[in-house]
């Protein structure tokens, strides 16, 4: 099963920080905030307090970086295009 998903100018749940030309020391991550209802501006879920969805990620990064989520870690597979994919 595959679901494609777009969100086009969302009000929260997902951010990105990257270096520029104002701030070339700023961090590069990437991070999510489910807090109360926030998580379908980014995921598409039931995005309910009362609704306690299981959730499996599968986060792929390049090597350098470091991925990271609550949960139980289920094992890390390096490709050879130099990427990571941590479970």
């Amino acid at each position: 099963m595959a679901v494609n998903y777009v969100v086009e100018e969302p009000i929260t749940g997902l951010f990105f920080s990257v270096p520029d030309e104002a701030y070339p020391q700023r961090a590069e991550y990437a991070i999510t905030d489910n807090e109360t209802e926030r998580a379908r501006y980014w995921m598409p879920c039931v995005d309910f307090p009362t609704v306690r969805t299981t959730l499996e990620f599968h986060l792929r990064t390049d090597a350098g970086f470091l991925a990271v989520a609550n949960g139980r870690f289920a094992g890390q597979d390096e490709h050879p295009d130099g990427t990571t994919t941590t479970t």
